[in-house]
């Protein structure tokens, strides 16, 4: 496989600061088959070990040539973060990781939750984080940002992208899940959360604007507004694009690759 095969999400018509890298990838090149068509990048969803990890090793190549290492996390819908590199043999379970050395990137897996890729560029100090919304609710945010502080970042410096995750539109939800989540995010943040869910009364369903309610949590953790991005594209909808675990589960597809958000200091 040829590292033109793969193809990363577009970001040049966002300001992203200088010294730093963002990058999406999508499922377009790589070696797996069927449900994991293209570039599956999970070790963890029943693709071939191997295509997996020459998968991996495409988007490194594919990376700056002063990009020596590419680490990811064992992710558990958690609000634990490491520190990368990693000083132990065996893949952290975590959620987020920040780093502030400038041969390794980082990344987080999804296929409908959020990727969120922060940056200190003054600072040198970078971060990802995997916010589902149990994660996001329980305060991975949070706890990555945090993270990044004790590396020496500053709130006020922090760029923050949101990447491609499930639109409110495709992200049905019952009353329950509905009312536990108000309930138990207004006692930890306060925050007025039914208007990130909408009823629509013709097809009696309830819809939750995952990534509005990221955004939220990050203006929360006084990130300015001006430094926080959303490209603002669907999981769900793009299905030649991007792995939807929900949209695969709609269609009885069977299974589900995972495309990932990264980022590394240049």
């Amino acid at each position: 496989m040829k590292n033109q095969d793969i193809k990363f999400v577009s970001l040049k018509n966002i300001a992203t600061p200088t010294g730093v890298q963002f990058f999406f990838t999508t499922r377009k090149g790589g070696e797996s088959e069927d449900g994991y068509g293209g570039l599956n990048l999970g070790l963890h969803v029943g693709d071939d070990p191997q295509k997996v990890k020459n998968n991996r090793q495409a988007v490194l190549k594919a990376l700056s040539p002063s990009v020596k290492e590419l680490c990811f996390i064992n992710q558990v819908h958690g609000t634990k973060t490491v520190v990368a590199p990693f000083t132990f043999n065996n893949t952290p379970d975590a959620d987020a990781l920040v780093t502030n050395k400038k041969n390794i990137a980082i990344g987080v897996m999804t296929a409908d939750c959020v990727p969120i890729l922060f940056a200190d560029v003054e600072n040198q100090v970078v971060g990802a984080a995997h916010a589902g919304w149990r994660g996001a609710e329980a305060g991975i945010i949070e706890s990555c940002i945090k993270k990044m502080q004790q590396l020496g970042a500053k709130k006020e410096k922090i760029f923050a992208v949101i990447g491609p995750a499930i639109h409110q539109e495709y992200y049905s939800v019952d009353a329950k899940f509905r009312d536990h989540f108000i309930a138990q995010d207004k006692n930890k943040t306060g925050l007025g959360c039914q208007r990130f869910f909408s009823y629509d009364s013709k097809k009696a369903t309830i819809s939750f604007d995952l990534p509005g309610y990221v955004r939220d949590r990050l203006v929360c953790m006084q990130l300015l507004t001006d430094n926080i991005v959303d490209i603002n594209l669907c999981t769900y909808h793009h299905d030649n694009l991007f792995f939807s675990h929900r949209r695969t589960t709609s269609r009885g597809e069977g299974v589900c690759g995972r495309q990932m958000g990264g980022i590394y200091l240049c």
